[in-house]
């Protein structure tokens, strides 16, 4: 059974994606001040809020979307420990960041997974 909390915190983390994706403040606010996210394949580690606003910020930064290029949610499901969603990912890639690249990347030709630990209604 999923506590109260952590219904709200998937609720809000879904909502996020699907609507709202571009909104780093909205996302930080969800996650505890010392998490840890982990980019596979690779394994880099960001530590902390702080740490994973500033690389979150860096990824926002060179891309946007619109119609064509957004989060489309295929499938999620949660248990009162973790989240898991996954997603397709289309954006336009401004140039702004690694390697000053220019691209479109459609909806659906990209598919991703996201897992998360949560915890008394945070993400750590």
């Amino acid at each position: 059974m999923i506590s109260t909390k952590n219904n709200v915190l998937i609720s809000e983390m879904l909502d996020i994606m699907r609507n709202d994706s571009e909104n780093l403040e909205r996302v930080v606010k969800l996650l505890t001040d010392d998490c840890i996210w982990v980019m596979e394949p690779g394994g880099s580690e960001y530590h902390g809020a702080t740490e994973i606003r500033s690389m979150a910020g860096f990824a926002l930064g060179g891309r946007s979307h619109d119609i064509a290029h957004t989060v489309e949610i295929l499938n999620w499901f949660a248990d009162d420990d973790n989240l898991c969603i996954e997603y397709t990912h289309g954006a336009r890639l401004t140039g702004k960041g690694i390697g000053g690249i220019r691209a479109s990347v459609k909806t659906g030709t990209n598919k991703y997974c996201m897992t998360y630990h949560v915890s008394n209604g945070k993400i750590d």
